[in-house]
């Protein structure tokens, strides 16, 4: 249980303070890292030079993301399968102030998303079985 609990304040402290846009960014390389998959590769898929890809993940020199990037990352993320829930990609979405909306029913439907598991199993879930 210590050793729970001491993951779980990592995890906390990992996240608190984030605004949302940091957020995004903390939560897209920890998704990388799942698959063993590094920034580096979005940014080709992007087209753009890692350098360039950092600047619009961290917002800096006025560089952002636009939502069709966005889209993107969020597809290539589900591809590569580091997200497997599609509450995984809404969440990624929102912290961008999209919505689910973002992407179309057509697109939800065709590969990748429609890899993405639509339930999400959560730790209360867990409990109350």
């Amino acid at each position: 249980m210590l050793e729970f609990q001491g993951h779980l304040n990592k995890l906390t402290a990992n996240t608190t303070g984030y605004d949302n846009a940091n957020l995004f960014r903390f939560k897209v390389q920890g998704y990388c890292k799942r698959v063993g998959k590094r920034q580096k590769a979005l940014a080709y898929l992007l087209g753009y030079k890692p350098s360039s890809f950092s600047e619009k993940l961290y917002g800096t020199d006025n560089a952002v993301l636009t939502p069709p990037e966005i889209k993107l990352i969020i597809k290539t993320l589900a591809e590569w399968q580091a997200i497997n829930y599609r509450l995984e990609a809404v969440e990624l979405l929102n912290l961008k102030n999209l919505t689910e909306r973002a992407f179309t029913q057509s697109e939800w439907n065709t590969y990748p998303l429609n890899q993405l598991d639509y339930q999400y199993v959560t730790s209360l879930n867990l409990l109350q079985s």
